[in-house]
C-alpha cells in the first residue's frame, strides 16, 4: 500500500547489464494512479501511469532501479511482479 511516498522496489547492486520486465496492478479501490519510474544507466527514465483497476507491463534494458509512487494524495493499493535477467559471459 502506498501512502504519499516513493517506494524503490528494485535496485541493481552488481556490475552487469540487467533487463527487467515489470508488471504493476493498481486495485479498483485505489483513489489514484500508480506511477512507475524505471531508471536506466543511459538515456531518459521510463515512466508508466497505471490507472485504478488496470495492469501495465513493460520490459526495459540496462536498468538501474525501479520505483513506484502515486499520482495524487490518497490511499493506493496494488501488486507488482518483477522478472530480472542478467547477461552472463563464459
Amino acid at each position: 500500500m502506498l501512502n504519499n511516498q516513493v517506494l524503490e522496489i528494485w535496485k541493481k547492486e552488481i556490475i552487469v547489464r540487467a533487463t527487467v520486465t515489470i508488471s504493476v496492478f493498481n486495485s479498483i479501490l485505489s483513489v489514484s494512479s500508480i506511477k512507475v519510474t524505471v531508471i536506466r544507466n543511459a538515456g531518459n527514465p521510463i515512466e508508466l501511469m497505471v490507472p485504478p483497476g488496470n495492469t501495465l507491463s513493460t520490459t526495459v534494458g540496462d536498468v538501474q532501479s525501479v520505483m513506484v509512487s502515486q499520482e495524487t494524495i490518497g490511499i493506493v493499493e496494488g501488486k507488482y511482479c518483477l522478472e530480472v535477467c542478467f547477461a552472463v559471459s563464459c
